[in-house]
C-alpha cells in the first residue's frame, strides 16, 4: 500500500500553478493561477469523496465547472480586470477549464484506486499510470476537437451542439457583459430548491432534461423508462440467484452493454468524422464536409420520410438488444 511521496504530489502541484501562471498560451496570470489551485483543491475533494461513495455517474463535474466560472467572473468584474475584451473572457474560461478537467481527472482516479484497492493493486504504480494517461489524452484530445470541429462544426445548428460548451459560454458572457438574468438564475434556484426537498428527486437530473436539446434527451428519456421496466419487472419478483439479487444482476449486465454502446458511438462518431477531415485536406473542398448527408436527403427524394424511419427502427433495434442484454441469464 505505497502511494506517491506527498512531497512529490505537492511539488509537482504548484509546478503545473506556475505554468499556467508564465505559459503565454494560457492568460491567466498570477490571480488565475491562485485562483486554480484554491477552486481545484475543493472541487477535487468533493468529486473524489462523491465518486468513491456513489460512483462516476454521479460526480457534478459540470456543476462544479459552472460555479467556479461564475465566481472567477465575479472576482474579475470586482476587480476591474474585465476590460471588455475577449482577453478576459479567455482567462476566466482557461481557469475553469482546468478545474473541470482536475475534478473529471480526481473522480476518475478515486474510481481507478478503489478499484485496484479490491483487486490488491499497489496504488503508487496505479497513481503513475493515472498521470501518464493524463499526459496521452492531453496530447491528443486537441486534435480530435480540431477534427470534429472541421468535420461537422461544434456549437453550430447543423453540428455537434455541445450544449454544456454553450451554456458555459452564455455564463461567462453574461457575468462579464453584465447581462447575466439574475432573475432565471434564482428562479433557478428555487426550483432546484422545490424539486429537491419537496419532490425528493434529484434536481441536477432534472436541469440536465431541461437545457439538453430533444435529440439528446430522447434516448435518456428512453434508456431511463428501460430502466424502470426493468426494475419492476425483478423488483416484484424478488428472485435471488446464489444470493445474488436477480435484478442487480440484470442491472449490471445492462449498464455495461449500454456503457459499451456510448463509448462505441464516440469512437464511430470520431472516426467518422477523421474521414470527413480527411477527405477536405485532401479535396480542399469545404462542401466534403457535409458529403454524409447526401444519403439521406437522396433517400427522403425518392421515398419521403425514408431516413426518418429507417432511423427509428435501427434506434428500436438497439433498444431490443439492449433489453435482451440486460435480461440475459446469468453468465458463469
Amino acid at each position: 500500500q505505497q502511494d506517491l511521496p506527498m512531497k512529490l504530489v505537492l511539488g509537482l502541484a504548484v509546478l503545473m500553478a506556475v505554468a499556467l501562471w508564465l505559459w503565454p498560451g494560457v492568460p491567466v496570470g498570477p490571480l488565475g493561477a491562485i485562483l486554480i489551485v484554491i477552486f481545484s483543491f475543493f472541487f477535487v475533494t468533493v468529486s473524489s469523496r462523491i465518486v468513491g461513495l456513489i460512483g462516476s455517474s454521479s460526480n457534478p463535474v459540470s456543476g462544479m465547472t459552472i460555479a467556479a466560472l461564475i465566481l472567477t467572473s465575479l472576482i474579475w468584474v470586482a476587480l476591474g480586470l474585465n476590460d471588455g475584451s475577449n482577453a478576459a473572457k479567455v482567462a476566466v474560461l482557461a481557469v475553469g477549464a482546468v478545474v473541470c478537467i482536475s475534478a473529471a481527472a480526481a473522480g476518475d482516479t478515486s474510481q481507478d484506486l478503489k478499484t485496484g484497492f479490491l483487486v490488491g493493486a499497489t496504488p503508487k504504480r496505479m497513481q503513475i499510470g493515472e498521470m501518464l494517461g493524463v499526459l496521452a489524452c492531453a496530447g491528443t484530445i486537441g486534435g480530435v476537437l480540431i477534427v470534429l470541429n472541421e468535420s461537422y462544426g461544434i456549437g453550430t445548428v447543423d453540428g455537434l451542439a455541445a450544449p454544456q460548451a454553450t451554456l458555459m459560454s452564455l455564463v461567462i458572457d453574461g457575468v462579464l457583459e453584465q447581462s447575466l438574468p439574475w432573475g432565471f438564475v434564482a428562479i433557478g434556484i428555487l426550483l432546484a430548491i422545490v424539486i429537491e426537498f419537496g419532490f425528493k428527486l434529484p434536481s441536477l437530473a432534472f436541469a440536465v432534461g431541461v437545457y439538453l436539446p430533444v435529440s439528446l434527451m430522447t434516448p435518456i428519456l428512453v434508456g431511463g423508462l428501460m430502466r424502470l421496466a426493468l426494475n419492476r419487472r425483478y423488483k416484484e419478483a424478488g428472485d435471488t440467484e446464489d444470493g445474488v439479487s436477480v435484478l442487480a444482476e440484470r442491472r449490471e449486465q445492462g449498464v455495461l452493454y449500454a456503457s459499451g454502446m456510448i463509448a462505441g458511438a464516440a469512437l464511430v462518431g470520431v472516426l467518422i468524422g477523421g474521414v470527413i477531415f480527411a477527405v477536405t485536406q485532401a479535396t480542399g473542398s469545404p462542401e466534403a464536409a457535409s458529403a454524409w448527408q447526401i444519403g439521406h436527403e437522396g433517400m427522403d427524394r425518392m421515398v419521403p420520410y425514408s431516413s426518418s424511419v429507417i432511423g427509428t427502427l435501427a434506434f428500436a433495434g438497439l433498444c431490443w438488444m439492449l433489453w435482451r442484454a440486460a435480461n440475459r441469464g446469468r453468465r458463469t
